[in-house]
Order: C-alpha cells, then structure tokens, then sequence
C-alpha cells in the first residue's frame, strides 16, 4: 500500500534536521484475504454476489536516538517532546472491505457483464510516540487515532471469458463514490484527549485481472493482480499538531490523505 503524504516526524531541535519522516513508515506488502460467495436470480443471467476483503496485520516501527536533541514538530511546543533522546513510532493500519452486487450479464455479449451495488469501506490507523530516554524511561506519549467509514455505491464491468484451452481471464472494473464517516482522536499523556468528526465526500476504483485454470465444471485456480485507490481518507501520520489540544472545538481531521493498494493475489472458485 502507499503511505502517507512526506511530512517531517521528528527531528535535531539543534540543527532542525528531519530525523524521522512519514517516507521512513515501511509500506511493503502484507497478507490479506477476499471471499466471495453468490447465488443465482436469474439461472445463467443475473447473480447476486458477497464478497469481502480485508488486511489486519501492517505495522511499521521506525526509530532515531539523539541524547537530548531530538523534538517533535508540533505548532505548539510540548515540554516532554523537546529535548529527549529516543523516538519510536509504532505505525499501525487495517482494511476492512465488504460489497453486495447485482451483476447481470449482456444479452449479445455472454462473457460480458454489468454489475452494481453498495459497499462499506472501513480504514483505521493508529500511531504511537513516545518520548524516550537512553534508559529506555518513557517522558510522554502522543497517540493518533483515526478511523475512517465508507458509504458507497458502486458500477462496473466484468469479463470472463476463455483464452486458450483450460485457461481463461477475467477482468474487473469498478469505481464509485460516496461519504466518509471520518474520525480523529489525538492525546498526550498528561493531557487532555482531543477528538472530532467530519463526514466528507469520497472517491474510489478499484481493478482485477487474473489468469485462471479450469479443474473441472465446477472448479477453478486463478491468479491474478489487484489494485484498490480510495481518496479523500483521514491518516494517522497527517494529524499530527498539538496546537489545539486545549480547545477541542478547534480541532479539526485532515481528510486529504489517499490510499493505493496492489499486489498478487491467489485463489480458488468452486
């Protein structure tokens, strides 16, 4: 997936070097998972079809050490984040993705179909910093909560047809929009939590292709490449600033921030 856009983290309140950046948030791969399940309304014509996918399990933890010169860049200065020694961010991210779709194939074109339906898209992200000593002494933390709910109605095409053999392809287009439900929660330990919520307007596509083998009537392998955008998503790492955090009613979320997903994907139908 990508990450969030460039901002500095943490840097030498001496020399003002940026240290820790959000282009050191590792954003290689991670495992998912997708399950499909559909019935027939209209016997060879038109389906109904579930499906979900999720990832859960991305993390990234960048560290820098300083003795006594590093800082975090708020627009506010915080006392416990000026001057310490150890930063480490825990950068956490997860996907859900759950869609109902009524697909119906082309009259004069049998290997080509129409589908529509709703989807719910929920992103939520969290990030720790906590202001170390060399010995490991924990000073503060600061914590950044976001979450963000999807309410979308999408349209696409989708082709499955036979390209040699036992061998087939199918391809997948969609694309919609919708609202984000989007929410943010900012602390520093000592402090007073900081939250507030916004419904925004959204974006997103999302394309499939895969290269599949045929076991039997009933059965297939396939392989493939997914990539999922969504825009107009609320991230962790594009939250940070304690400048507000005595007055809530002037905090606001930062809903700018897009998210692209791809990679390989493996599978079975029956």
């Amino acid at each position: 997936r990508s990450g969030p856009r460039s901002a500095v983290l943490v840097l030498n309140q001496m020399t003002g070097a940026a240290l820790l950046t959000t282009d050191d948030l590792d954003t290689d791969g991670e495992e998912g998972f997708r399950i499909q399940l559909g019935c027939w309304l209209t016997p060879g014509r038109t389906s109904l079809e579930a499906t979900y996918f999720g990832i859960h399990d991305w993390e990234s933890r960048p560290a820098t050490a300083d003795m006594g010169n590093l800082t975090v860049p708020f627009e506010m200065p915080i006392p416990a984040f000026t001057g310490f020694d150890v930063a480490i961010i825990d950068y956490r991210s997860e996907l859900d993705s759950a869609e109902l779709n009524v697909r119906c194939r082309c009259r004069n074109q049998r290997n080509l179909s129409l589908l529509t339906g709703g989807r719910y898209i929920r992103v939520r992200e969290e990030m720790q910093l906590p202001s170390l000593t060399m010995c490991g002494v924990e000073n503060a933390r600061y914590s950044l909560l976001t979450e963000n709910e999807l309410l979308l109605w999408q349209g696409g095409l989708q082709s499955d047809g036979t390209l040699v053999g036992k061998l087939g392809l199918d391809v997948r287009a969609v694309a919609g929009g919708g609202v984000n439900l989007a929410y943010q929660s900012q602390q520093i330990s000592g402090l007073r939590n900081n939250f507030s919520h916004d419904v925004q307007g959204v974006y997103f596509g999302e394309a499939l292709a895969n290269v599949t083998y045929r076991l039997g009537r009933n059965a297939r392998l396939r392989a493939g490449y997914n990539l999922l955008y969504l825009g107009g998503m609320a991230l962790a790492p594009e939250q940070v600033n304690a400048s507000t955090l005595a007055n809530t009613a002037n905090t606001s979320v930062n809903a700018g921030g897009d998210l692209f997903y791809h990679g390989v994907s493996f599978g079975l139908d029956f």
